[in-house]
C-alpha cells in the first residue's frame, strides 16, 4: 500500500504519526539529478586517448581510440592482457594508449578513462597497489616528454573504448585478426586493393 503512494508534498506531523501507528515506514524519494554524458572533443593541436581496461570473470583486455580536435578517428587498438584485476587491465590500456600515442608522434594527450583510481594516480603521480607498480614505472617512463592532461569520464562517455576492451576479453586471436576486427568496427577495410 505504501509503494503505491505518490507523494505530492511534504508529510505533515500527523501523517507521520499515522504510518508509525500502522508501523510503516516512510519511503524516501531519491531525486537524480539528469546529466548529458557526452565525448568532447580536443582542444587545437592535442589528441584525446579515451581508454578502457575490462575484466569480467577473467581474462582482461583492454581498448582505446585515438580522436583529433575536429572528433577525427586517428588510431584504435584491442589487447588481451590475460589473467588479471580491472585495476591491471585500465593501467595497461592507458600504457597501451600512450605508446601508440608515442608512435604516431602525437605528444599533447588528454587521456580520458572512466576508471576514478587510475585517474587519480595520475593526477597524484603515485600508484598505490604495490604488484602493479612495474607496469605503473612503465607508464610513468612514456609519459615523459609528453604534456598529458588526465580527465575522468563516465562509462557512457567513453562508449568507443568500452566496446574495444570488452571485446578482448574473450580473444584468443592473432594480432592480424584483432586489426582487422577493430579496423572493420571503424569502418576502415583491409581488403587489398591493387593498382
Amino acid at each position: 500500500m505504501v509503494n503505491e503512494l505518490k507523494v505530492q508534498r511534504q508529510l505533515n506531523k500527523k501523517d507521520l504519526d499515522v504510518l508509525n501507528d500502522l508501523n510503516l515506514e516512510m519511503l524516501r524519494i531519491i531525486t537524480r539529478k539528469c546529466m548529458l554524458v557526452k565525448w568532447s572533443m580536443p582542444p587545437s593541436g592535442w589528441i584525446k586517448l579515451n581508454c578502457n581496461g575490462s575484466c569480467q570473470n577473467n581474462p582482461s583486455g583492454g581498448g582505446g581510440i585515438l580522436q583529433d580536435m575536429d572528433g577525427n578517428f586517428k588510431a584504435a587498438f584491442s589487447s588481451h592482457f590475460g589473467l588479471g584485476t580491472n585495476n591491471k587491465a585500465e593501467l595497461r590500456a592507458i600504457l597501451e594508449g600512450i605508446r601508440l600515442c608515442k608512435s604516431l608522434s602525437f605528444s599533447k594527450i588528454i587521456i580520458e578513462s572512466d576508471s576514478n583510481l587510475i585517474v587519480d594516480w595520475l593526477r597524484s603521480g603515485k600508484c598505490t597497489l604495490w604488484h602493479l607498480w612495474n607496469y605503473w614505472n612503465e607508464l610513468s617512463h612514456e609519459l615523459q616528454g609528453t604534456d598529458t592532461r588526465v580527465i575522468h569520464q563516465l562509462r557512457e562517455g567513453n562508449q568507443a573504448a568500452d566496446f574495444l576492451a570488452k571485446q578482448v576479453e574473450s580473444w584468443a586471436l592473432e594480432v592480424e585478426q584483432q586489426a582487422a576486427i577493430v579496423l572493420a568496427w571503424a569502418g576502415i577495410s583491409t581488403k587489398a586493393t591493387s593498382i
